[in-house]
């Protein structure tokens, strides 16, 4: 038994080396074919080469004249619909308004999206219940949060200004922002909101000052409440009131970064001007991508075509 098993692990050995070297003979037989057809075709090739290397200089320098500047804004007191519908407009009478305003033949196209982020839509009851119910009759939650009733709802909107030139960038984002700014109705709704956050400030530092005293009074061990003397060993909602305190405290951030936000309708986050489109690591650029795409074509059709021949000879041959 021992002799028979180890003849057929030698055989199984000798197929798989035959095997083996059957591959190596058919890749080796492919290359030399492939070198032939290129040897074969090596004007066509260096002509093919020629004209991506051509073309792609060509569009890498048109790129190099093209600049993107980026806007995080926050739209206030119910602006974002227009917002997106002024953009649509911007672009739709560019031409004529370029005609009005020298600096505005610079853009040729302004495009707004909104900056994803879950946390700031679910803060909103109304949302909220929204997606409890959506999830209830199981929805595909990647595709609910790209809904526009939901991408309108995100807190940032990033709005991207593509230019010719950096000249007249800072005049071109000023004139966009104007836009709604500018409304005096907008105008209004920011001094309303300033004043009502403004007196909300006030509440919220008498309410911390109020349970600072309370905890400067519970330190020295007594508390004053009626007339009565409390000891700090009766008072057991210490905790509490550090919540409320801790809840006052953030309330108050909130209310200082809504003074900052409120001062606009439409409120500059972030600027990043003049990033040059053409600025591009190697193998992002068309003159290395051009040259290689049109000959990975150009070998793939060639193939095909010997395919084709092949075998539709054969079918020929078969029907005889």
């Amino acid at each position: 038994m021992s002799v028979e098993r180890e003849n057929s692990q030698e055989i199984d050995l000798v197929f798989l080396f035959k095997k083996f070297k059957e591959l190596l003979l058919s890749i080796s037989f492919s290359l030399v074919v492939f070198m032939r057809f290129i040897f074969r075709k090596k004007y066509v090739i260096l002509g093919l080469l020629a004209v991506g290397v051509l073309f792609g200089f060509l569009l890498d320098f048109q790129q190099k004249n093209k600049f993107k500047t980026e806007l995080v804004v926050i739209p206030n007191f119910e602006s974002v619909d227009l917002l997106y519908t002024e953009i649509e407009n911007f672009n739709s009478n560019l031409k004529v308004n370029s005609t009005k305003h020298e600096f505005l033949k610079d853009v040729s196209k302004v495009e707004i999206e909104a900056i994803e982020n879950l946390g700031n839509i679910l803060q909103e009851r109304e949302n909220l219940e929204i997606f409890k119910v959506l999830t209830e009759t199981k929805e595909d939650f990647s595709e609910i949060i790209k809904q526009e009733q939901f991408e309108k709802s995100y807190k940032y909107h990033l709005i991207i200004i593509k230019t010719n030139s950096p000249k007249n960038t800072q005049k071109i984002v000023d004139y966009i922002l104007s836009i709604i700014n500018e409304k005096s109705y907008y105008k209004e709704r920011s001094k309303i909101a300033i004043k009502n956050q403004e007196q909300a400030k006030v509440q919220a530092e008498k309410s911390i000052d109020q349970i600072n005293k309370i905890l400067e009074n519970m330190g020295s061990g007594n508390l004053s409440a009626g007339g009565k003397d409390l000891n700090i060993n009766n008072y057991d909602q210490l905790n509490s009131v550090i919540d409320l305190k801790a809840h006052y405290v953030k309330e108050l951030m909130k209310i200082n970064t809504k003074l900052i936000e409120y001062k606009r309708a439409i409120y500059p986050v972030d600027i990043s001007y003049n990033n040059n489109l053409g600025a591009k690591k190697l193998y992002t650029q068309f003159t290395f991508i051009l040259p290689i795409l049109i000959l990975l074509l150009y070998f793939i059709f060639n193939f095909l075509r010997h395919f084709y021949q092949k075998y539709y000879s054969l079918y020929l041959k078969s029907n005889v």
